[in-house]
């Protein structure tokens, strides 16, 4: 057993890619908390943790609300081995609930109904079915709006988590702590605990690159990266394709204008204006960054926020419409017509 394995072992970490088995996983006579029940979990008795496959995350690990947060994690398709795992996982635990039946004799659980009242904490993308989300909670220290997150690099290189962006590759380590039951289903409650940021290489480039030196990334244009971030002088990505979803169309065009509002909002407060700062007279002139490639950039950034706030309004639109839809909410409100009657002027009464 290396090294590495043995650390993992002690700490009860598995690595869900590594087909793991979870024979030893455990769980914990039940407590109450408020009007749920907490089973906890535990892994050769320790907290279990697990490492997931590289992934995206979607929104701002920085806390937003005073209440408590949580995030998606964005998986790919070439996750197919941790999605695996993670099945693995909660079949492992459907047959301990089942098990421990007698720890919930006043609900008269069957085996049925436990697996069909189990909520998935993996499911696929309502936006992309080749995408698979899962969402994840984060602890906070009190009066902090930066998660109890460690974030690092393959160099070791401590990352703060506000640069983290919905484009940061990432590797998680997540803790599953309990399955809570309420009165209509169980759940998996799991909190990140730490992120390994990894350099931007894309997926389809297949040969292995070499480790880059100080020469090296002298020669190299600087890449938007995390753990390195600059402005690059490239042209603006093409335009973001339409949503297709016609009924919300006026809605997530009005959230595009208070991202659009402030475009500098997306250009990258470390970057210093000494670096286009006017040079002295013995240095040559074509070392400048010419403006329009300093604005490109800084609408190419604007245009991807816009992006962003325009998903992050249309799943908005579409949870409080199914909400009032599948619950048969008894409302005399045009919902429709509230929604539309947001203008631009609603942009200004804000600030």
């Amino acid at each position: 057993m290396s090294q590495d394995e043995k650390k993992m072992e002690e700490h009860g970490v598995v690595n869900l890619s590594d087909n793991p088995s979870f024979e030893p996983l455990t769980l914990i006579k039940p407590t109450m908390q408020g009007s749920a029940v907490c089973i906890k979990l535990a892994f050769r008795q320790k907290p279990l943790k697990c490492i997931g496959h590289e992934c995206k995350v979607k929104q701002s690990l920085l806390r937003t609300t005073a209440r408590k947060q949580s995030v998606d994690l964005m998986f790919d398709e070439y996750a197919d081995a941790f999605v695996q795992g993670w099945d693995a996982l909660e079949e492992r635990c459907k047959a301990l609930l089942w098990a421990h039946r007698q720890w919930f004799q006043q609900q008269d659980l069957s085996k049925e109904d436990i697996d069909e009242t189990f909520l998935p904490a993996l499911t696929t993308s309502r936006a992309n079915r080749n995408q698979y989300v899962l969402k994840v909670s984060l602890a906070y220290p009190r009066d902090s709006e930066t998660p109890q997150v460690v974030i690092r690099t393959e160099d070791d290189v401590v990352v703060h988590a506000s640069e983290i962006t919905p484009t940061t590759r990432v590797t998680p380590l997540i803790e599953v702590q309990s399955i809570t039951m309420t009165k209509s289903q169980f759940a998996l409650e799991c909190v990140l605990r730490q992120l390994l940021v990894h350099e931007d290489v894309s997926d389809q480039f297949l040969i292995p690159r070499k480790p880059r030196t100080r020469a090296r990334l002298e020669e190299e244009p600087s890449p938007t990266t995390t753990a390195a971030a600059t402005i690059a002088t490239t042209p603006p990505a093409d335009e973001p394709e339409d949503f297709n979803e016609d009924q919300a169309t006026d809605l997530v065009e009005r959230t595009e204008l208070e991202t659009a509002a402030d475009p500098e909002s997306a250009f990258d407060e470390r970057v210093q204006l000494d670096e286009w700062a006017v040079p002295d007279a013995e240095q040559p002139a074509e070392e400048l960054t010419p403006a329009v490639d300093i604005y490109r950039d800084m609408y190419a950034k604007a245009k991807e926020a816009a992006r962003e706030a325009k998903k992050r309004a249309l799943e908005a639109y579409l949870v409080a419409k199914n909400i009032r839809v599948a619950h048969d909410v008894a409302l005399t409100d045009d919902f429709d017509a509230e929604i539309d009657e947001v203008t631009e002027s609603d942009l200004d009464e804000e600030e």
